[in-house]
């Protein structure tokens, strides 16, 4: 409705709005920084819900399921900056994106812990996994090839 008014008014005031806005929205990573008032109104929730704190400390690879993050939030295993933040829907400002980390105190903050172990162990299971089926299709590529020239 805001920006609409916005949009409706040519006036000085409107344009200092327009400006508030867009910085605003930039700081909070809803949107960039060349955006246009006509971008806000095409804004939909995912956007909000990808700034939850909830859903960028499993985007960052610290926890494994979006559950998981939570529980880590809940628990007290996640700090941004220097604060503690045990909200799994605090909306994380740009500026704090490259914050986000295990809390010093908590368990998790040991690359040597077990569900830290564990996720390591997945990931490189996963990529070996990936490696094979790229390796199978290369040779069911290649059998498929010397087949057709046996054909001709």
């Amino acid at each position: 409705m805001q920006v609409r008014n916005i949009l409706a008014s040519k006036s000085a005031q409107s344009k200092k709005e327009e400006k508030q806005m867009i910085d605003k929205l930039y700081n909070q990573g809803i949107i960039e920084k060349d955006s246009k008032l006509d971008d806000v109104l095409g804004l939909n929730i995912k956007k909000f819900l990808d700034r939850r704190l909830q859903t960028m400390v499993f985007s960052k690879g610290l926890a494994k399921s979006v559950k998981q993050a939570r529980q880590f939030i809940k628990h007290h295993h996640i700090l941004v900056g220097d604060k503690l933040i045990d909200s799994p829907s605090h909306l994380v400002l740009r500026e704090e994106e490259n914050k986000i980390r295990f809390n010093p105190k908590s368990d998790l903050a040991n690359p040597e812990h077990a569900e830290r172990i564990k996720e390591k162990k997945e990931k490189i299971v996963e990529e070996q996994h990936k490696e094979l089926i790229t390796n199978e299709l290369k040779e069911v590529i290649q059998i498929k090839e010397e087949v057709r020239l046996l054909e001709e």
